[in-house]
């Protein structure tokens, strides 16, 4: 019994040894800065699809929907969307335009795109978004006297911050 006496106060001494050994202590400031940011999260490319256009009925394709396209945003942001050009804009006159060849010739055919810009709030980075409300149309006056072919157009979108 003796022996676990002098076992703890052994300890005891040591403990308070080794507060009382400290002469002086400081403060350390710890920070971080969390920034504000955005970016698309979609693995590939959204689609615009506008299908299949048919001359001969010449009706105006209106209120197809942007799709695949997530985006992630830093919790409160400011976030905006807009579209930042596509490869043919300019073509024939300002403004979106998808194009064809037919090995000798460029063709094209303007589209509009409404919804954009966007702006909103940032939910968090960890929360994928999923953008709506951006839709493109083509008016039937804009393909009905252009030849059959596959037209393509690459339209870039531009998030901040």
């Amino acid at each position: 019994m003796k022996r676990l006496i002098v076992i703890v106060m052994t300890f005891a001494l040591i403990l308070t040894a080794g507060s009382a050994m400290a002469a002086d202590s400081t403060d350390v400031d710890v920070t971080a800065n969390v920034q504000g940011n955005c970016r698309f999260t979609n693995a590939g490319n959204g689609t615009l699809d506008f299908g299949t256009l048919d001359p001969t009925a010449a009706v105006d394709v209106t209120g197809v929907s942007i799709t695949g396209v997530t985006y992630r945003c830093t919790l409160n942001a400011s976030v905006s969307i807009d579209d930042g050009d596509g490869l043919n804009d300019g073509a024939e006159g300002l403004g979106h335009h998808m194009w064809y060849n037919d090995g000798t010739t460029d063709y094209y055919i303007p589209y509009s795109i409404t919804g954009l810009p966007l702006s909103g709030t940032g939910v968090g980075g960890s929360t994928d978004v999923t953008l709506s409300g951006v839709t493109g149309g083509v008016l039937a006056t804009d393909y009905q006297d252009e030849p059959a072919g596959s037209y393509v157009d690459t339209l870039t979108l531009d998030i901040s911050p």
